[in-house]
């Protein structure tokens, strides 16, 4: 069964908050103009579900290295230490973290915190994983 398919299948609850996570590493036009399609794809998507709520789509502009200096990436961690994220939709791993150690430490937080992560074109969802 495609995972696409379990993913939503397991997705359905009621009241799901869901957030996106979306970053492009400079400023310069067609990196802006992937950010809003990555802004905008997520906000539909997430109102196609109706059972889901927006918990936010947090995006940062620079490079992917260093979490600590992502406002976005930090304000969307904050929301999720606060209770109000149970789900979040990145388009990749590379998009989410550059750095192994961050990438690690934050999918570690939020596992332990009972929010899922969805990474969509590496197909890999943070509650399959098993290490």
């Amino acid at each position: 069964m495609n995972r696409d398919v379990i993913l939503l299948a397991e997705l359905k609850n009621d009241n799901l908050r869901v957030a996106a996570y979306c970053r492009v590493s400079s400023n310069h036009g067609e990196q802006m103009s992937s950010l809003v399609a990555q802004q905008e794809y997520y906000n539909a998507y997430i109102l196609e579900h109706t059972k889901w709520i927006n918990a936010g789509i947090f995006c940062d502009i620079g490079s992917g290295l260093i979490s600590a200096r992502r406002k976005g990436f930090q304000s969307m961690m904050t929301a999720c230490r606060e209770g109000k994220v149970d789900l979040i939709l990145v388009k990749s791993i590379s998009r989410f973290a550059r750095n192994t150690l961050d990438l690690l430490v934050a999918t570690r937080e939020l596992n332990s915190l009972g929010v899922d992560v969805w990474f969509e074109s590496n197909q890999i969802r943070l509650k399959d994983m098993k290490s």
